[in-house]
């Protein structure tokens, strides 16, 4: 470069399996314009094959607020403690953060699969008005995601995902990231996926960054840590000899020698309160002490009711009720919010609370929910493959079976209606009850 030191950085190439990172220093050529050369000099006969990403540029700043997206793969809106909802489960660390921002009780996704509930968040569309209800057709290019708004904005982008299909090459999500890192592995332990945050930070902490990462420890296999095993489960008590036994559709296909259905429960339990710790390692620390973040889920999960285990077949709200929680400087901490939203407004509301609120991105931000007069909508989810379709409405959810794939107890083109105030697992179905046989 002219007029600079020339940099030397000297790499094994052998062992090189990422990204390679070389600085230089510009201090001193402001309103100055200089070319960058990249040489690469090779020892011997063998072959390499190098990529250079784009240069930036970066003015580093003293106090980068950062803007953190967290989802958290096949999380019920009821495993939280904060959620109050009856369920033994400790989430210290997410409850610290429902205290000290905003907790949306009322949570809905928009349809019951990953890549497209993803996609509904990073775009501001949902699944119908993009036409993606499967996990292998990749976003349009065409489309303006939350990374661009963001990395146009001057964020630093990156996402770090912990699932092969949510990576660019099948979903088309890694739009408008200056990093998108994959885990290695399809079922990732969180704390490896945090430790490559805590790296993001100590290198691109200087400067505001937009941080998603995805978890994927509450999808099955249930496998949590040796030391979280009976988390939630009598260690005296043995769940290969002693229980009931289940029955095939029941059975954990991961470990099918386990007869308790209470301890594949547990497990599930136990993968969340561990994942809690691995967060509180990285975003409990001061770095994100005046960050935006948001925690939430793409979808739940069915855990025997309707005869649907350890999947998210179907839209009841075992699978579309998601947690939300969202903290940012200044929010009127420890608010607890009843009006419902959905999380594909999630977008929308993180460039309101930046300060990008001219950006132009669909929805609306589920921070109109706090005001007392806020209107109910309907809200619309859409199942996998379009096997099922559903509607919510003052408290009412109107689900459609088209296909009954997957949801044993369920017939083609059933109709079902359930009151989630007095039935909030529905359970009892009321459509016969409040229409009649000649109302259809």
């Amino acid at each position: 470069a002219d007029g600079l030191e020339p940099v030397k950085d000297s790499i094994d190439l052998e062992f090189l399996s990422a990204w390679h990172d070389v600085s230089l220093n510009l201090e001193g050529f402001e309103g100055k314009s200089t070319s960058l050369e990249f040489l690469f000099r090779g020892e011997g006969s063998g072959k390499a094959l190098l990529a250079l990403s784009t240069p930036r540029i970066v003015k580093p700043v003293s106090d980068p607020r950062h803007v953190v997206l967290i989802t958290s793969d096949t999380h019920r809106g009821d495993h939280l403690g904060a959620a109050d909802a009856g369920v033994e489960i400790r989430t210290p660390f997410l409850d610290e953060l429902a205290k000290e921002g905003v907790f949306f009780e009322d949570c809905m996704s928009t349809t019951n699969i990953t890549v497209p509930s993803h996609m509904a968040m990073m775009t501001g569309n949902s699944p119908k008005a993009m036409g993606l209800i499967d996990n292998m057709t990749a976003l349009s290019p065409d489309s303006v995601t939350l990374a661009e708004h963001f990395r146009d904005a001057g964020y630093y982008t990156v996402s770090v995902l912990s699932t092969k299909h949510l990576r660019h090459e099948n979903s088309g999500l890694g739009q408008g990231f200056d990093r998108s890192i994959p885990t290695d592995q399809e079922k990732q332990l969180g704390h490896v996926s945090t430790e490559i945050i805590q790296k993001v930070i100590e290198d691109e902490g200087d400067q505001p960054c937009f941080i998603w990462l995805h978890v994927f420890d509450a999808h099955a296999p249930y496998t949590p840590p040796e030391e979280y095993r009976y988390e939630y489960y009598p260690e005296g008590r043995n769940p290969y000899t002693q229980g009931t036994g289940l029955t095939d559709k029941a059975r954990a296909n991961w470990d099918p020698r386990i007869r308790d259905l209470e301890f594949v429960l547990a497990q599930y339990r136990s993968e969340i309160t561990y994942l809690d710790e691995t967060l509180a390692s990285v975003f409990g620390e001061p770095a994100f002490d005046d960050a935006i973040i948001a925690f939430t889920a793409d979808h739940g999960e069915c855990l025997g009711a309707h005869g649907i285990f350890f999947k998210h077949n179907g839209l009841y709200s075992d699978t579309v009720d998601i947690p939300l929680i969202l903290r940012w400087p200044d929010c009127p901490s420890g608010t607890r919010v009843k009006a419902p939203v959905q999380n594909h407004n999630v977008g929308r509301t993180l460039l309101d609370l930046a300060g990008l609120g001219a950006k132009e991105f669909p929805g609306v931000s589920v921070l109109e929910a706090l005001a007392d007069d806020a209107p109910s909508q309907p809200r619309f989810a859409l199942g996998s493959h379009g096997h099922c379709a559903a509607v919510e409405k003052d408290g009412w959810l109107c689900v459609l079976t088209l296909q009954s794939k997957g949801v044993p107890n369920a017939r083609k083109h059933q109709v079902e209606l359930f009151d989630l105030e007095a039935d909030p697992g529905c359970l009892v179905d009321l459509v016969d009850e409040e229409f009649g046989d000649n109302d259809f």
